[in-house]
């Protein structure tokens, strides 16, 4: 029997730069080889590069075998997904996404400078204050 988690969702995460659909099979595949989907109630696919803009899903069944549900356009996200989640947030919780981030990856400046050099990347701490 299989020991149950004290937590009500869990969520796991891929991060990666690879956004074809390869990359996201061989993520199915250890997901389910590793079985991660009795510790995790989702798996979310966060490309650090630009996702494409659609994903056929061939092969993602037959992998995921309906041990966990996974849905290619909710749970496949990139920096865009996450600004507009960021924007429609009030400015002081925003304001706490950035200070998480400064604490973890630098100051504000390195993250506005990222902005203009991926052209979009960081906008989500590089709100309307900056």
């Amino acid at each position: 029997m299989t020991a149950r988690r004290s937590w009500a969702c869990a969520v796991a995460f891929q991060i990666t730069s690879s956004a074809d659909n390869e990359k996201l099979k061989e993520t199915l595949t250890q997901f389910v080889k590793n079985q991660f989907y009795e510790q995790y109630d989702r798996l979310i696919i966060y490309v650090l590069t630009t996702k494409q803009k659609t994903y056929s899903g061939s092969g993602h069944k037959e992998i995921i075998q309906d041990k966990f549900v996974f849905d290619k356009k909710d749970d496949i996200k990139d920096y865009r997904d996450l600004l507009s989640i960021v924007n429609s947030f009030q400015i002081d919780k925003a304001r706490r996404i950035e200070d998480i981030l400064e604490a973890n990856f630098g100051n504000r400046n390195a993250v506005l400078r990222c902005k203009c050099a991926e052209n979009d990347f960081g906008a989500g701490v590089a709100y309307a204050s900056a």
